[in-house]
């Protein structure tokens, strides 16, 4: 029998095929092939919806935030840790708090290959970037993954949320700009410090997949920020490259990072 729970990913009798995802997604098969029709977050019928109506009434907005970190605060205003130590990106769109139903619908992008999320989530990405009066980058650039970690999990969640945001926003998409140098440990569990640490020098550019002219407004784009250090270590890089500012677009945002 299929089995469901609260923010966890539909699995569903399919033992035989548990690991052979990656194998699949070449072929341009991925887990919504495989399970169409169910919501991701409870389970329920839909015509061929990724979430159900209630469940996307559920989703939590992140409401007014820090303009630069994207925390959710009292004001729009820069944040004391902001003011104190400003990070190297300029500021970030965030339209959801990472907590239930959405964790929910982003393990379902990340690790259930349900990879129409990452249409939904764009769009979300997209109209939080409107509703801020943000603007557009000259291009977006996704977290790269490590090679290792890229073989083992199939694709990569940030190209499949920057490819939709490239689309919606008509900027080109630089998938190969930047590399992972380091296979870095899983950052789960980390505080703040242990993750800088962990990220340093973790990045650079890829000079065949960087343009030749300089593009001075980017943004990096990814599913979750927790403490702004992967984004952090990435603008920096893409500063020291020449761009004059870097910003972040994340589908959720952890509400209290770890210290």
């Amino acid at each position: 029998m299929s089995t469901w729970k609260k923010t966890k990913v539909y699995t569903g009798n399919w033992s035989p095929l548990k690991g052979q995802l990656p194998r699949l997604l070449p072929l341009g098969l991925s887990a919504d092939w495989l399970f169409p029709g169910r919501c991701c977050q409870c389970g329920c019928q839909t015509a061929s919806e990724l979430i159900c109506s209630p469940c996307r009434e559920e989703l939590p907005d992140i409401g007014v935030a820090c303009p630069v970190c994207g925390i959710p605060a009292a004001s729009a205003t820069p944040c004391g840790v902001c003011l104190r130590s400003p990070p190297a990106f300029h500021q970030t769109v965030a339209p959801y708090r990472f907590c239930p139903p959405i964790s929910g619908l982003i393990t379902a992008l990340k690790y259930g290959q349900r990879l129409s999320a990452a249409q939904l989530l764009a769009q979300a990405m997209a109209d939080r970037a409107i509703a801020l009066n943000v603007g557009l980058p000259d291009a977006f650039i996704p977290v790269p993954l490590h090679t290792n970690r890229l073989r083992r999990r199939g694709f990569n969640q940030s190209i499949e949320l920057a490819t939709h945001l490239a689309r919606l926003c008509k900027r080109p998409l630089l998938r190969d700009a930047t590399v992972r140098t380091r296979a870095t440990p899983s950052q789960t569990g980390m505080s703040a410090r242990q993750r800088r640490t962990n990220l340093r020098r973790a990045f650079s550019i890829q000079p065949t997949g960087y343009p030749s002219e300089n593009l001075s407004h980017l943004a990096i784009v990814d599913d979750v920020m927790t403490t702004g250090s992967t984004a952090n270590e990435l603008a920096s890089t893409l500063l020291d490259r020449g761009a004059s500012q870097v910003d972040v677009w994340v589908a959720a945002r952890v509400e209290k990072p770890v210290n």
